[in-house]
């Protein structure tokens, strides 16, 4: 996790000491437009994706992300002396090359460096920028770094893949997912990579929620089928298990408190509807004991496949249903993944939600399904479209994520209602520019 991003010269302008304390798993990051909350988020989400051409298109002088492990992660920008080739665009400056160093607490030297110059950059242009040149035509900085963030991979670029390979094994043990200040619409291209009109005029905007919802979807499915592969694993064994003289059969007393907890959590699953077909057992007869003993362990087994799935699910709806949606509720099943109906029990197309009851979906359906234990969560402006009364709550929702997962969540807002005097986690990007 990050332990504090130290910036100089950002944009020309702005100097910034960010401190992350290391129990306080939320940090809000505020000020006026134009000082680089949204850019300082992004820095955060390229650096740990490995996206280091993103430093060629940024006004900088240093940047340091310190790690609460003790490493921490220097890019800087100099001087180019390398000699400039005429093929390489404007779109490149051709005169910096920037240096990206990793140190590790107590040493002076970097354990690595990795440089990207103009080679690097021509590279870029060859491969991401000639498909969009025309013939007399000047490449803009907006359309090649666009296209990097849709196309750039990094196990295509063979500079990184011969080169820092310190720096990008520590990076990428840090998962990050960054939610961006424009989530309501994903960018959908054609398949063909090599049809320019395509690419160019064939992008389709496809409504956020309608992806999640069929990624929700495709989670109960998966489930069904883990909780089939299991069942089959276990059923294999059955007989070998029950003439195993060592298996004891449980105390009534015993069976019957497993078997009211396995009660309870079917009724409990029966809401989402991961529930199979499954025939409760009535009483114990002495002579069946083993039998039933061996048969509500294995069905305690099959059903804690669906155990972490149904939390997710609770705690989703939980959040949702306490913001009082206007008239209506939401459903979340494995034939539609999440559907949403009004008060008279008529669905409503998720698409035709308004933009503020898309935004909450969206924002804790990533949240809670798309963050894992000690992952890294990076918000642009949650308060975009959403009523006051919801925005006073969400706060407190993702500080109890971040509890429960342990994971780090920053924040960049303009809301005051959303900060709701919590100023003891949040740096003002005003006050504090140096």
């Amino acid at each position: 996790m990050l332990s504090d991003i130290i910036i100089r010269g950002l944009h020309g302008l702005y100097n910034y000491n960010i401190h992350f304390q290391n129990e306080q798993r939320v940090f809000i990051i505020t000020g006026p437009n134009g000082y680089g909350k949204t850019t300082i988020l992004k820095i955060i989400d390229h650096v740990l994706q490995c996206k280091f051409w993103y430093f060629s298109f940024l006004k900088f002088d240093e940047i340091k992300l310190g790690f609460q492990n003790g490493r921490s992660l220097i890019i800087r920008r100099e001087t180019n002396e390398e000699n400039v080739s005429e093929e390489i665009s404007e779109a490149i400056n051709t005169q910096e090359k920037i240096i990206i160093e990793l140190y590790v607490a107590d040493k002076d030297a970097p354990i690595e460096s990795l440089v990207l110059g103009t080679t690097y950059g021509a590279r870029l242009m060859r491969k991401y920028g000639s498909r969009y040149t025309s013939s007399g035509s000047i490449f803009y900085d907006a359309v090649l770094e666009e296209t990097l963030e849709r196309e750039y991979k990094i196990e295509d670029d063979s500079y990184l893949m011969e080169n820092g390979k310190n720096i990008q094994l520590f990076l990428q043990e840090l998962n990050c997912l960054y939610i961006q200040q424009q989530r309501l619409l994903t960018n959908i291209f054609p398949a063909d990579p090599q049809n320019i009109y395509e690419r160019r005029w064939g992008r389709m905007n496809v409504p956020e929620i309608n992806l999640i919802a069929q990624n929700l979807k495709e989670l109960f499915a998966e489930k069904q089928r883990d909780f089939a592969s299991k069942s089959q694993e276990i059923d294999a064994t059955f007989i070998k298990r029950l003439m195993d003289t060592e298996k004891k059969a449980y105390c009534k007393e015993e069976f019957d408190a497993k078997l009211n907890k396995l009660k309870e959590k079917i009724e409990n699953f029966k809401k989402y509807g991961l529930t199979p077909s499954i025939v409760i057992p009535n009483g114990y007869p002495e002579e069946l004991q083993k039998v039933l003993s061996l048969y509500i362990d294995d069905m305690e087994a099959k059903m804690a496949v669906f155990d972490v799935f149904y939390n997710q699910l609770a705690v989703f709806d939980s959040m949702i249903s306490n913001k009082a949606l206007s008239n209506k509720k939401i459903l979340l099943n494995d034939n539609n993944g999440i559907v949403v109906v009004n008060d008279n029990d008529d669905r409503i197309p998720l698409n035709k939600l308004s933009s503020g009851e898309q935004n909450l979906i969206i924002l804790y359906y990533k949240l809670v399904f798309s963050i894992r234990k000690n992952d890294l969560l990076l918000i642009d402006e949650p308060e975009n479209s959403l009523h006051a009364a919801w925005l006073t709550k969400m706060l407190d929702d993702y500080l109890d994520m971040a509890d429960r997962l342990q994971c780090q969540i920053i924040i960049a807002t303009h809301s005051i209602t959303f900060i709701n005097g919590e100023w003891d986690m949040t740096y003002d990007l005003y006050e504090n520019n140096n």
